[in-house]
């Protein structure tokens, strides 16, 4: 996937692996968000030691979300965020309030519960769906992970 002048940006990020990549992959913009201050530090200290810069971090609560000063996004990124089937709902509110119109959503979820309900609720306000299932290999045992990639369906 070519990132080359996109903004992107990653919701819970956590340490900010996919923040990390879309940065070294060559996204002109990359913001981290979590709602945990330590979770941006991590991934500035992850993007500093991996990429030798930072990228920039903002505090997100999916359920107050305060979208305004962060802008629109070309590619929203998430990666096991829905451990709870409540948060589906959230992310599916806050998504389409981050997305340029042309964006795209990458979900890579290990097939945790709220999965569904998101890609469900997603479809519901006019998104396409698509799905990989790719098999990893983690301490010798086999873990299935699903990406889902998401966007507008044209005319709506």
């Amino acid at each position: 996937m070519n990132l080359i002048r996109r903004r992107a940006i990653e919701i819970g990020c956590g340490v900010g692996l996919p923040s990390v990549a879309a940065r070294g992959r060559g996204a002109d913009e990359v913001v981290a968000t979590d709602h945990y201050a330590a979770a941006l530090d991590f991934a500035s200290h992850n993007a500093r030691t991996n990429l030798g810069s930072d990228i920039r971090t903002a505090l997100l609560d999916w359920r107050n979300p305060d979208t305004d000063a962060l802008g629109a996004f070309d590619l929203v990124l998430a990666a096991d965020v829905l451990y709870e089937r409540v948060n589906a709902r959230y992310l599916a509110n806050l998504v389409p309030e981050l997305l340029s119109p042309d964006g795209e959503i990458l979900l890579a979820d290990p097939r945790r519960p709220g999965a569904d309900l998101f890609v469900e609720e997603m479809e519901n306000r006019g998104f396409r769906a698509s799905k990989k299932t790719i098999a990893v290999e983690q301490e010798g045992r086999e873990v299935t992970v699903n990406v889902h990639r998401l966007e507008r369906m044209r005319g709506r």
